[in-house]
């Protein structure tokens, strides 16, 4: 009779594994899913359909069907505005395929991706999400990216991230350009004031909009 002694090492290596394949499951599924959604072209056109979320954060189309029965088709990512997806108990999603630039890459041009619509106003939050390993391979971490844009750009700037790295407290704030014209916010940015830090960017963002718009 043989006897398996599970170290504590070995019980971190099953867990991360049953996340790893709990998580890729869960996104293959929502990756193959079709979602009552509206897509508003470029040109203004709406589409009432169901539809597919991009499977890459840079994919070049887009996947629909008119209703859950029909042949599938395919829309080019860069013909679309926007894509609204309507969830269960009235959760909407947005999306958008934009460009964009860094201000941690000295305002570096980097080609369209998919971004999540957070706020709205005279500057619409966007974010991404990015999963990476560690070194080893002995942890899995996600970072959220966020980026602006006013109506009158071309593109949307990143300007902060956060990272669950250290249980989050790897995080950071670029807000020297964007909130230039609201002293108050940005220097509160800068003396790393309670509540303006980049974890709180929706609702720096959401206050920014209120103080412009009034």
């Amino acid at each position: 009779m043989f006897i398996t002694k599970t170290t504590t090492t070995g019980k971190r290596h099953i867990t991360l594994l049953l996340f790893c394949v709990f998580f890729f499951i869960n996104l293959n599924a929502q990756i193959n899913k079709y979602y009552s959604a509206l897509i508003i072209q470029h040109d203004g056109t709406q589409i009432e359909c169901f539809a597919k979320y991009p499977s890459m954060l840079n994919s070049k189309i887009i996947k629909f069907k008119t209703d859950q029965n029909s042949k599938t088709f395919t829309m080019k990512s860069a013909e679309i505005k926007t894509v609204r997806y309507f969830l269960k108990d009235n959760k909407t999603i947005e999306k958008e395929f934009l460009g964009h630039i860094s201000s941690f890459d000295m305002n570096k041009n980097f080609a369209p991706v998919w971004m999540d619509v957070l706020a709205q106003g005279q500057v619409t939050l966007y974010s991404t999400k990015e999963i990476s390993k560690s070194s080893k391979g002995l942890h899995t971490f996600i970072t959220y990216h966020y980026y602006c844009k006013r109506e009158n750009e071309k593109f949307a700037t990143k300007i902060a991230y956060v990272s669950s790295r250290n249980n989050f407290l790897v995080h950071k704030i670029m807000a020297n350009e964007y909130f230039a014209d609201t002293p108050d916010i940005l220097e509160k940015i800068e003396n790393k004031v309670d509540g303006y830090s980049a974890k709180e960017i929706m609702a720096i963002i959401e206050e920014y909009n209120r103080i412009i718009e009034n």
